[in-house]
């Protein structure tokens, strides 16, 4: 092994080894999150996230490994930012939802991890693996309030496209908010009916996909914003199919039936 290889097998260990302290040390969140992703399907893919950011960051190792030094300065903010963290949930958050506390937890160990990246590799390295770190943000459990705003905000536009296809479809019907009167049967486009779960995956690979595929930041976030077009669109396709066939709505189905026939 040269010299370069043995550093940063070195640099590797420690980062491991902080890793490691880390997740001991909040672990208690890490075990709520792991109770949200199998008990809540809106949560489902945070245990999948860390791993692809590790293969993200085993297939950049090279880049990495070309420009190691240490960053005291962004390693110091990073654990400051996280502490602060840690000290205001500790302290402050008695009224909070139980989710968005471990939101906030979850983003504190975050910052340690990428403060232990600035320390033990460096800044250069940690720009190079900046998109495996910033991709571990979708491990963070979204907070309440922003999922309850991201679910209605669906729920709106499957109700909104709904209604201009029953319009260009001239089914009569008498839309309040997100209920449908039809001839026969009141359809609400229900909370389940947001899509979200398949919405967040549909992000998170669109993210992927930019990333290998495109080059430049801004042809990137234009990709992602179509996928985030699409995932508002692909709901309403369901949507549509189902009212105009009502025969395939079952128990668990996303629309929900919200009256008798007449």
């Amino acid at each position: 092994m040269n010299p370069e290889e043995s550093n940063f097998a070195r640099r590797s260990l420690l980062l491991i080894a902080w890793i490691g302290v880390a997740v001991i040390l909040f672990w208690p969140a890490l075990a709520s999150v792991w109770h949200l992703a199998m008990t809540d399907e809106n949560y489902s893919h945070l245990p999948i996230i860390p791993l692809i950011s590790l293969v993200l960051i085993v297939q950049d190792r090279k880049k990495v490994r070309a420009s190691l030094g240490s960053d005291r300065a962004a390693g110091t903010f990073c654990c400051i930012a996280a502490l602060a963290l840690w000290f205001f949930v500790r302290y402050f958050s008695s009224g909070w939802d139980p989710t968005d506390r471990i939101t906030a937890l979850t983003l504190a160990l975050l910052f340690l991890i990428v403060g232990g990246f600035a320390f033990f590799l460096g800044r250069s390295a940690l720009l190079a693996a900046r998109f495996p770190l910033l991709f571990l943000l979708f491990a963070i459990p979204p907070p309440q309030f922003l999922l309850d705003r991201v679910i209605s905000f669906l729920q709106y536009g499957t109700a909104n496209l709904s209604g201009v296809f029953f319009e260009l479809t001239g089914v009569p019907v008498l839309r309040e908010g997100i209920v449908f009167h039809l001839t026969t049967v009141n359809i609400e486009v229900a909370r389940e009916c947001s899509g979200i779960r398949s919405s967040i995956a549909l992000l998170i690979l669109a993210v992927l996909a930019g990333h290998f595929v495109l080059e430049g930041v801004w042809r990137k976030l234009v990709f992602v914003l179509i996928g985030i077009a699409l995932m508002i669109e692909r709901i309403p396709l369901h949507s549509r199919a189902t009212s105009l066939s009502l025969d395939s709505f079952s128990a668990s189905c996303i629309v929900r039936v919200a009256s008798s026939f007449s």
